[in-house]
């Protein structure tokens, strides 16, 4: 039982991380980006960051 709880924990954690990453960091990496045209965002990745952000903030809430 306690190793089901750190085992949830630790899954929240990593998706929270991934989430940050997907939300935060990949839609501006320069290779997605085309200099002629403004600024582009990836929406779809911006999306199922923060579901997975919320995923992972669940995983970690629940006892």
């Amino acid at each position: 039982m306690v190793l089901e709880w750190i085992a949830l924990k630790l899954v929240g954690v990593v998706l929270i991380l991934i989430g940050l990453f997907l939300t935060v960091f990949f839609p501006g990496i320069q290779s997605h980006q085309n200099p002629q045209s403004g600024p582009k965002f990836d929406v779809n990745g911006i999306i199922m960051g923060l579901i997975l952000l919320v995923v992972g903030i669940y995983l970690i809430m629940i006892q």
